[in-house]
């Protein structure tokens, strides 16, 4: 009934809005439509508390509105890919967690070692973090499976305030922000390809 409703509703000068966009492309032999990967915000800025809930888009209790659909693959040693954005994320992290101001050190560290032949390795915003978030499950509580449990509570690149930083933790699923002498995990992120 509320189909048919729905459908008396339409008018056929809007039809067009039904239509497949056209950023979309037939792959395979079964045809299967693939979107093109969705660009977040790489550059890092300073976000004040204030502005946090609407600039990252997170409710009251400081978890993402809305979840990406990521599509995880394995894309080498450590490596873990994100067809939905492109993303390539370590897939363990930093093997302890260091003060803010060491994650440049352990990003030039990464970039020299060229993990998967890449090489722009760098301290993910928190839209990119928050791509990582997933709907709460007993099994993996609000971290993809594809990741290690051992680094959740992970730094951004993006700033507070002077003395704060932008975090987020995965296993709980929320945003927080620390003091630049606390200690927490890198994941590093990179979009370039292997060379």
């Amino acid at each position: 009934y509320h189909l048919e409703r729905l459908g008396a509703t339409i008018r056929p000068e809007e039809s067009d809005h039904c239509r497949m966009p056209d950023d979309f492309e037939r792959t395979g032999s079964k045809r299967a439509l693939r979107i093109a990967p969705l660009t977040l915000r790489a550059i890092p800025k300073k976000i004040p508390a204030r502005h946090a809930g609407k600039i990252l888009d997170l409710n009251p209790l400081s978890r993402p509105n809305h979840y990406i659909p990521n599509e995880f693959r394995p894309a080498g040693d450590d490596l873990v890919k994100d067809l939905a954005t492109g993303l390539i994320w370590q897939q363990g992290g930093s093997r302890y967690p260091m003060p803010w101001e060491e994650t440049h050190r352990y990003i030039d560290r990464l970039n020299d070692a060229q993990p998967g032949g890449l090489t722009r390795w760098r301290l993910p915003t928190m839209d990119e973090l928050i791509s990582l978030l997933t709907p709460w499950t007993l099994e993996t509580f609000c971290r993809s499976s594809h990741f290690s449990d051992a680094c959740t509570w992970l730094w951004s690149a993006d700033l507070r305030s002077k003395r704060s930083v932008w975090t987020i933790e995965l296993d709980i699923g929320f945003v927080s922000c620390s003091s630049r002498i606390d200690r927490y995990f890198v994941k590093a992120v990179c979009t370039d390809r292997p060379r």
